[in-house]
């Protein structure tokens, strides 16, 4: 008689969006728990036990189903059987189970059957049955069989969860639990667990949860206590997909939580309604598609109520994977806003593994994805010194041309046309609403958006009068400090402010001419490298031409570490 053992690839857990398992304190609801389990047909490994939650059951190849008796701890607690191939796919249930048999389907791609107990409370535990195919014996003449001593059945090992998860770089267990429902799978970290395996960490370690290659989306989940499990070791937690990966450094993370609430990070594949979204726009706009979007998402549980987190204080990084074989040239990732429009976002292609990767980081959560846009070529950039600047930063969605396929580099930039560029460089939505503070900003104005949120995240400051002048040039004094805002914004930080800003802007022939309130950003421009002035002068009062704000904005992505030089 041969055997085809079927190994189920996961240990399941069923979420109940409730948190991990049971705390070790005391509860006046009863644990979910069996008191028996009884199948019509097949061979246990070992005899049924209520705190035994693993088993192997053989049966005939021949078998199409079994039926299922089941008693809960007390009759407030549910029962469900549910059917999984091998690979970890529900092809059957949950049946709803009780006093009285119940038949659960087990066609050939059975692998495993999930007895799932929920309690009053949400918490739950499941028992899983490893289905051992064995083949029917061809009918023959008995033959006497000499008596041999049994030789026990072998407890079955333990069954590797249907997610790595690594601290430092090492595999840890039992410290998130998962569901998976299809190709969705659900990560729930437990707090006690993570801790401990937190504790001999190094400050500012990755978590890293990985998930199988077939899965379409990973969700983690964890509390207040692993949150702030986290925050003490400045640990970043790391998602990671076939669609992409998403890496947040946890102490950054702009949410406040309460007692009882849940935090939960999403990666998953965009639906339908986002890539109809973005086929249609990158048609628009001339741009081709690259691969599939991919969202990203934090949420926030809290008695019921869901908030979604959609902005945070610093840039966050994800990776999107190049389709393979795919050219890199010209790829930069856009995300795609509710109302279809799409925006970039700073873009960096990395090669790994003799794979690319796109990888973005951002100030927002959204769906992301990759484009191509049409090369351009713009007529009057021909030796040019900004030439390749300008070029890069419009392949990068930043800067446009004229529809005469003119740059016009040597042109002047209005207020209103800085902010857009960068709000664009910075791959900030033009969504605030386009209301500011400011008096004379018209209602309906193409740059409203743009003006509106870099107010407010104080890149622009107006004038003492309450105007903004959206369009009246900028001189090259007012981008040097909007720019150094801007770079403190991305990290980089100048320290002009405890040295002596003077003794900086005085090593250019015209540096006393910087005004008082530009001084200290100006200096601490000149210190980081953004800006080098040009034969010994800053020229302050002067216009701000279009090549060198592409140029500036460049270099400003650039030693952010935004994108590559």
């Amino acid at each position: 008689m041969s055997a085809a053992d079927v190994t189920l690839y996961a240990q399941w857990e069923i979420d109940t969006g409730e948190g991990p398992g049971p705390d070790p304190d005391p509860d006046p609801v009863a644990a979910p728990k069996l008191t028996s389990l009884q199948l019509s047909t097949g061979v246990w490994s070992a005899a049924f036990e209520a705190e035994t939650p693993e088993y192997t059951i053989t049966v005939s190849e021949e078998v199409a189903s079994v039926d299922v008796k089941a008693a809960a701890a007390n009759e407030r607690q549910s029962v469900t059987a549910s059917v999984y191939d091998a690979k970890n796919l529900r092809i059957g249930g949950p049946v709803v189970l009780g006093a009285e048999s119940r038949p659960v389907s087990l066609d050939a791609s059975a692998a495993s059957l999930l007895i799932a107990v929920v309690a009053e409370d949400g918490r739950a535990l499941t028992y899983t049955l490893h289905i051992r195919r064995e083949k029917a014996q061809d009918p023959a003449t008995p033959t006497p069989v000499p008596t041999t001593t049994p030789v026990p059945t072998a407890t079955p090992a333990p069954t590797p969860p249907p997610f790595k998860l690594t601290i430092g770089g090492t595999e840890q267990s039992l410290i998130g639990s998962a569901t998976m429902n299809v190709r969705d799978l659900n990560v729930q970290l437990r707090s006690s667990a993570l801790s401990a395996g937190l504790s001999a960490a190094a400050d500012g370690t990755s978590i890293a949860i990985t998930a199988p290659d077939d899965a379409l989306s990973l969700t983690v989940r964890f509390d207040k206590a692993a949150l702030n499990a986290m925050k003490e070791k400045r640990a970043s937690l790391e998602l990671v997909t076939a669609q992409g990966s998403y890496t947040l450094p946890i102490a950054d993370l702009p949410v406040e939580t309460a007692d009882g609430a849940t935090i939960g990070l999403t990666v998953s594949r965009g639906g339908d309604g986002t890539a109809l979204q973005l086929s249609r726009a990158a048609t628009d706009s001339g741009y081709a598609v690259i691969g599939s979007p991919v969202s990203f998402e934090l949420k926030v549980d809290d008695a019921g109520r869901a908030t979604v987190v959609d902005s945070f204080h610093s840039f966050v990084k994800r990776e999107l994977p190049l389709p393979a074989g795919t050219d890199p040239a010209g790829v930069t990732a856009v995300a795609i806003e509710p109302d279809g429009n799409l925006r970039p976002v700073p873009t960096e292609i990395v090669a790994r593994d003799g794979r690319y990767y796109a990888v973005v980081r951002s100030l927002t959560n959204s769906a992301y994805a990759l484009v191509r846009s049409t090369a351009l070529d713009f007529t009057d950039l021909s030796g040019h010194w900004a030439g390749e600047a300008i070029a890069d930063m419009a392949a990068r969605l930043i800067v446009n041309g004229y529809t005469s396929g003119e740059f016009r580099p040597n042109g002047a930039v209005s207020r209103a046309e800085f902010a857009a560029m960068l709000i664009r460089a910075l791959g900030l939505p033009q969504t605030n609403g386009g209301t500011t503070a400011f008096t004379d900003l018209k209602v309906g104005a193409w740059y409203g958006g743009a003006v509106a949120q870099a107010a407010a995240y104080g890149l622009l400051l107006g004038g003492s009068d309450g105007r903004f002048r959206p369009d009246e040039t900028i001189t090259r004094e007012e981008a040097f400090a909007v720019v150094m805002r801007a770079a403190k914004l991305a990290g980089i930080q100048g320290t002009a402010a405890t040295v002596d800003s003077d003794g900086i802007l005085l090593a250019f022939a015209d540096g006393a001419e910087i005004q008082g309130w530009a001084r200290e950003d100006v200096a601490s421009a000149v210190q980081v490298g953004l800006i080098q002035g040009a034969g010994g002068r800053l020229d302050p009062g002067e216009a701000v031409t279009r090549a060198e704000t592409a140029a500036m904005l460049r270099r400003l992505l650039v030693q952010a570490g935004l994108i590559q030089d």
